[in-house]
Formats: structure tokens, sequence, C-alpha cells
């Protein structure tokens, strides 16, 4: 009787004991919970148009701890030139295991449009200043609920359209058959890079008729902050556009037009290397002799 009874206080004593090194083993889990170890990389572009420029911020993520723990998301603020301009926040839950890392980007993108009709100044300068300020949050067990705040700043291409103006049509031969007409535009590039214009798609209306469409392929420099002529060679032929136009070049001083297509540009920015803008132009054109 009394080897049974021994024998159940060995159970219990060894049950006891297996409880509390797995209680000792957890509360030394516990007391190492801490939060998880972020860095955040400096705000790079991703993409940038003549309508918008989208950044990034990449955050580096390293759970150091014994047990997995919950992102939860992030949230920011996005001032321009000392002016509140974006604000954002996003729930994005997610698992890091024990140990693990991971990347989250946290992305932005300002229209420029837009940015302008807030920050007006902007249009006659070259840069923008900006201040990202926000954070990362995170679901901790014993720790909680916590948030990890960043700032990052820096400065951004403020890019703007070119301004194209139709200036005059000069007529450089003239007879029965047909004409031979140039259409002088110019293209002023109002921005601290250069534009390489690489083509001109292009349909010309005169006193609301139809005159004549080309491409123009002359490729032109237009350095920063400043303009370049346009003159874009065209031949007409009166058997195939009528004689209306010949009692035009020769009788009428200005005429109405417009002049619709699209504009192929490049530019010295890496990430503006190809864009496509519109071309709608319309008003009194003078011809000249």
């Amino acid at each position: 009787m009394k080897q049974i009874i021994l024998s159940k206080w060995r159970l219990f004593a060894a049950f006891t004991g297996s409880l509390l090194l797995s209680s000792c083993a957890l509360l030394q889990d516990v007391t190492q919970i801490q939060a998880p170890r972020v860095s955040f990389e400096d705000v790079r572009y991703t993409g940038i148009s003549f309508d918008a420029i989208d950044f990034a911020v990449d955050v580096n993520i390293h759970n150091y701890n014994p047990v997995s723990i919950n992102f939860s998301g992030f949230d920011y603020q996005f001032d321009i030139n000392g002016n509140s301009f974006l604000t954002g926040q996003q729930d994005y839950a997610f698992s890091i295991a024990s140990m693990d890392r991971t990347t989250v980007q946290i992305p932005v993108s300002i229209n420029f449009q837009d940015l302008y009709n807030t920050v007006s100044s902007l249009l006659t300068e070259d840069q923008a200043s900006y201040r990202m300020a926000g954070g990362v949050s995170f679901d901790v067990p014993v720790l909680g609920q916590l948030r990890i705040p960043f700032s990052k700043s820096g400065k951004f291409p403020a890019v703007k359209l070119p301004d194209i103006s139709v200036n005059s049509l000069r007529v450089t031969r003239l007879d029965i058959s047909g004409a031979d007409i140039a259409l002088n535009l110019s293209i002023a590039n109002p921005n601290a890079f250069e534009l390489l214009l690489n083509r001109i798609d292009y349909a010309l209306q005169i006193n609301g008729r139809n005159w004549i469409q080309g491409v123009g392929e002359q490729q032109t420099r237009i350095a920063q902050n400043s303009s370049a002529p346009i003159s874009l060679g065209m031949s007409l032929d009166f058997v195939q556009v009528g004689l209306t136009l010949y009692q035009i070049l020769s009788g009428q001083n200005q005429v109405n037009y417009q002049l619709q297509g699209s504009l192929d540009v490049g530019s010295s920015l890496p990430l503006l290397q190809q864009a496509t803008i519109p071309l709608n132009r319309s008003g009194v054109l003078n011809i000249s002799r």
C-alpha cells in the first residue's frame, strides 16, 4: 500500500515538475517579447509622367520574438512646401513568423494638376520640398498594439507640360497645281530638365475644312527653361483638296485654324524616357508669303 502511494507521489511530483518547467519556459518566452526591429528606406521614385509622380517607402521588418506577431497596417501624411497635401491609411493585416523578416512598401501618388491647384507657387518653381511622416502598426503578444513612427524628407521635380504655340503659316510655293507651306510652331519647356521632341502627329483644319494630315519626325532638343521653333513642312495638291485653298492662300492674310494630334517626347529624367502629349490648338493664324 505504501509503495502504491509512493508511486503516486512520484508521478505527481514528475507532473508538477514538468508543469513548472513548462511555465518557466513560457515565462521566459514572455519576458523576451519585444517590439519588432523596423528600418525605413529612403523615399524613392517609382514612376514619373507629365500627369503624376509616384513614390514608395520600403519598410524592412524583422521579428526577433520567439512567437509570431501581426502586422496591422500603415498611415502617413505627405506635406509639400510646408502645406498638408495628402494623407493615407491602409489596414493590411498579415502574420510575421518568429525570427522571420519581411518588407512592406508604402506607395504614394501625387497628381501634378491637383498639386498646382493646391500649391500654386510651384507653377514657377523647378522643385518641390516634401516631408512624409507616418507609422507602421503591429499587434504583438503581451505588448499589444504598437505603432512605430517614421519621417522622411527631400525634393522632387515639379513636372509641367510643355507649352505649344502656333505662330504663323508661311507659303513658300504657290501655283495653280498646288502649294508648299510651312506651319511654324514654338514649344516652350518650363521644366528644369531637357526635353527631346521625337515626333509630331498632326491634322490641320483651315476655315473649318480639312487640309492635311501628317507626321513630323525631326528630333529637336529643347533645353531646360527654354523654347525651340518647330516648322512643319506640308505640300498641298489642289487637284485633291480643291481650288478653294488656292483662293485662301493667294488672297487672305488671316485664317481660322484647328491643329490636333499628339507629340511623342522624351526627357533627361531617367524615369521619363517616353511620353505622349495631346495636341489641340485653335485660333486665328496669320499667312505670310
